[in-house]
């Protein structure tokens, strides 16, 4: 299949997503107190590898950069909107073009966020295979296992980032909103996860996205307890920060409001530039200190059904997309910047500067 067939991978995605949906629908959920325990039960053997080969914390540190950068990005959006738009828009379901011209950029910001995240975690999990194979896995030679498949795992991770994205939008409070489609909801994203759990080191080692896709159903339904237990496990830690995240933007925003004597909640974008350091906070302390946990983990039950599969883990040969992908991503930036620098010139400044009512 050709690697380069967007159409193809996402058609493959979706029929993994709805395997892995109704498999999940038939399988038993385990306890999140049960789930933490087998997660922490792994942490001792990949703490042995993590200090064996510090380069993993490297990656991980990486992938948390690229988020606060790209978080920083989207929030400069919100900062040329004027405060009169967002008064305007109060009490009205109407926001005309704001909504498309945020999700438009957000898109863009969780793709330029998803190489760095999904070429380090395929990094992360090229080391593991280095190291099973009793290879010295140093930093450069990571990046050169990985790099042939960049552009599969780019797209992957740029369709798993905004899942994930919106995912967490939708948690948040909001009117009109039921108990029932809150859990259909999350069913559909705790399929999506679990579905996707083997599809780096699959894209890594497969003969293309189809096949990568149809070898993430085929671990999921191998080892369902095993990688149920490792997600509900990284779940709960990631809810538990979540939540104090949260609690924790609420207490900087009020201790700011006391020494400044102002409203942080008048300008939309302080509200979002105050919670940035509760951001990095979490975000690090998940990115470096948990995740590497859990992908090295879920990598080696990966490794393991590929030997009971009787398939191997090699690197995989050179690829004209590997270039692609890179030049992608460059045009992105230079996008990035033509839109700071000419965004009067392009009618945007206009466009969020116009009140929207009914």
């Amino acid at each position: 299949m050709d690697i380069f067939s967007i159409n193809s991978f996402r058609k493959g995605l979706k029929e993994l997503n709805n395997e892995a949906h109704h498999f999940t629908e038939d399988t038993i959920k385990p306890n999140r107190l049960e789930a933490s325990a087998s997660l922490f039960s792994r942490l001792v053997k990949s703490a042995k590898l993590i200090i064996k080969e510090p380069e993993i914390l490297t990656f991980s540190l990486l992938q948390a950069m690229s988020i606060f950068i790209a978080y920083g990005l989207w929030i400069q959006m919100i900062s040329w909107i004027p405060e009169e738009v967002w008064e305007s828009a109060k009490g009205s379901n109407e926001t005309g073009g704001i909504d498309l011209i945020l999700a438009g950029w957000a898109f863009i910001c969780v793709g330029l966020a998803s190489l760095p995240i999904g070429f380090f975690t395929a990094c992360i999990n090229a080391t593991h295979i280095l190291n099973r194979q009793g290879e010295e896995a140093t930093f450069t030679k990571s990046i050169q296992f990985v790099f042939p498949r960049i552009w599969s795992i780019w797209l992957f991770s740029w369709i798993d980032g905004w899942i994930t994205v919106r995912q967490i939008v939708r948690r948040l409070p909001q009117k009109n909103d039921s108990w029932a489609s809150r859990a259909l909801s999350e069913a559909l994203y705790y399929a999506w996860k679990l579905g996707t759990a083997g599809m780096i080191p699959a894209l890594m080692t497969s003969k293309g996205p189809l096949s990568a896709c149809k070898n993430s159903i085929g671990f999921l339904k191998s080892k369902p307890k095993d990688i149920i237990l490792l997600r509900v496990g990284y779940s709960t830690v990631s809810w538990i920060v979540g939540i104090s995240t949260y609690f924790g933007s609420c207490a900087c925003i009020s201790f700011i409001n006391s020494i400044t004597e102002k409203e942080a909640l008048s300008s939309m974008y302080t509200l979002f530039l105050y919670t940035l350091f509760p951001l990095i906070i979490s975000i690090t302390f998940l990115k470096v200190f948990i995740r590497p946990f859990y992908l090295l983990s879920l990598f080696d039950l990966y490794s393991d059904y590929m030997k009971e599969t009787n398939q191997k883990e090699e690197a995989p040969a050179k690829s004209f997309f590997a270039q692609f992908a890179i030049l992608f991503f460059l045009l992105l930036i230079v996008l990035v910047f033509f839109v700071f620098l000419f965004r009067d010139q392009m009618g945007l400044s206009e466009a969020l500067s116009t009140p929207y009512t009914q």
